[in-house]
């Protein structure tokens, strides 16, 4: 599967999980709706987006690091080969 693809799939469950919690908060009882909770939730997704940043920086600084590192080598071949 393509990465354009994946990226779609992912997008289409994550918006559906979206909408079905939507949908299903008319369901829960009055003592999972109080303000405690709603701070709990608050502080979990606090803590996942800031999990999934520094999961996503250390993505890149990979990314960057390797792209480097080719650059290095290529440049150091093609200083061997001479004119």
């Amino acid at each position: 599967m393509n990465p354009v693809a994946t990226g779609l799939l992912v997008m289409l469950w994550v918006f559906a999980g979206g909408m079905l919690g939507l949908h299903l908060h008319r369901f829960l009882p009055r003592h999972h709706l109080t303000k405690e909770t709603q701070d709990v939730i608050r502080l979990g997704s606090g803590t996942i987006s800031v999990l999934a940043s520094l999961v996503l920086g250390l993505l890149i600084a990979t990314a960057k690091t390797t792209s480097d590192t080719a650059d290095r080598e290529m440049r150091g071949a093609l200083a061997h080969m001479g004119p």
